[in-house]
């Protein structure tokens, strides 16, 4: 699998001539690819917040009985409860050699206003766009529907995120970058048009 994602980012830097572009290429063929994927997830996702609000209104019944509500109410809107998930196991190792073909190689080559991809961005403006990316879903939701503890989060998350990245190879954070954001623009799409 390695081989074949080298080769396709080998093969669109001979369309491009720039590995940057060609990373923005290849992640977006897999985002395009995984598409169906993800609106699977996302509507199967949307479903099961519905359930979980009705579920508040049993919170006073036992755990024996508040279980076969969930089932019951999970039978009543046809979720089958691996349908969110399923489709980001499948997902999960394109993404990790993607990921592992990005940090192993060093494609020397620059773009915009980084001069090796295989370093890190000397400006730090990727690691500032991912984390601004991670950030992005949390804060299209409305924000009656996002928990308290996940609200205290959307603050913090993208400050330990850049922790983490701002060392990283700027081809690896051009891939987290392009990918984030489709998935947001993916997300609110999915959110928008599928009411």
């Amino acid at each position: 699998m390695e081989n074949l994602l080298l080769s396709a980012i080998e093969t669109f830097n001979t369309f491009f001539g720039n590995y940057g572009l060609s990373i923005i290429a290849i992640t977006l063929v897999i985002k395009f690819v995984t598409l169906p994927l993800m609106i699977i997830s996302a509507k199967s996702s949307k479903k099961m917040d519905q359930v979980n609000k009705k579920l508040k209104t049993y919170e006073n019944l036992e755990p024996a009985e508040l279980a076969q509500k969930r089932i019951e109410l999970f039978k009543e809107h046809q979720i089958n409860p691996l349908a969110s998930i399923l489709p980001l196991l499948i997902q999960a190792p394109i993404y990790f050699f993607l990921f592992s073909v990005l940090s192993g190689n060093s494609f020397h080559g620059s773009f915009i206003w980084i001069t090796n991809l295989g370093a890190s961005d000397p400006f730090f403006i990727l690691p500032i766009l991912a984390c601004l990316s991670f950030a992005i879903p949390m804060f299209l939701k409305k924000q009656n529907e996002i928990p308290q503890t996940m609200k205290k989060l959307q603050y913090i998350l993208p400050v330990i995120s850049f922790l983490f990245l701002y060392k990283m190879k700027a081809a690896v954070l051009l891939y987290i970058a392009t990918s984030s954001i489709m998935s947001s623009i993916t997300t609110w799409g999915i959110d928008r048009f599928s009411s």
